[in-house]
């Protein structure tokens, strides 16, 4: 496209900073960013979104934080890409913070939120606050949880040993699970398997087996 002497505008870069972070092409992503500013592009919600989300795929936290403070307009996906690229790296505390930030903003949180809050909470130990999340997201915003919530919650129990409320939490799901939230379970009986555990555990291998 360069070399035809097209200048590629604000879309054609929201489209390709997605494939910078799937690929991990840090250099190629910090180019976008320089012609971005080059261009004085920004600023532009999605162009910086996706920038925040290039920046925190490739491991940037810094850089990520950094076009995120430098936004003048924040939607749900801007304070939720940060949320995740926080989890992501086991920054829990980081994104417990900011999640409360986004809430105290007045910014209402959408089902991607929750995902994001609840898989940080997961990956950083923090039973508690995951607990907290989901009860007000289904009591608070009303939002409906989906298979995404439930594997998030089933893997924060495994991970904190707590295999059979992770049990006992999947049968009481008002949606049938599938092999995620099963094979979710089942690593946590691998790491915790106890001598009352075995029954459940090859429950829990027969249900992915008949799913597969």
């Amino acid at each position: 496209m360069e070399k035809s002497g097209v200048e590629p505008d604000a879309i054609t870069c929201a489209s390709v900073l997605p494939a910078c972070g799937d690929l991990s092409a840090l250099l190629l992503g910090r180019r976008i960013h320089e012609y971005l500013e080059r261009r004085n592009l920004r600023p532009n919600l999605l162009l910086e979104n996706s920038l925040i989300d290039m920046y925190a795929r490739c491991g940037c936290l810094e850089d990520a934080k950094r076009v995120f403070d430098r936004m003048k307009f924040r939607d749900v996906a801007s304070w939720t890409s940060l949320i995740s690229a926080y989890g992501m790296t086991g920054k829990g505390c980081n994104a417990v913070a900011l999640f409360t930030e986004m809430l105290n903003s007045g910014q209402i949180p959408d089902s991607i939120a929750f995902v994001a809050i609840l898989s940080a909470c997961s990956h950083s130990g923090l039973l508690d606050e995951g607990k907290i999340y989901f009860k007000q997201m289904t009591n608070d915003y009303r939002i409906t949880p989906r298979i995404e919530h439930f594997a998030c919650m089933v893997d924060l129990l495994g991970r904190a040993g707590r295999v059979d409320e992770a049990y006992n939490f999947i049968k009481e799901m008002p949606i049938e699970p599938n092999e995620r939230v099963w094979g979710t379970l089942l690593s946590a009986c691998r790491v915790y398997l106890k001598s009352e555990l075995p029954k459940t555990f090859v429950f829990v291998e027969t249900a992915i087996l008949l799913q597969s």
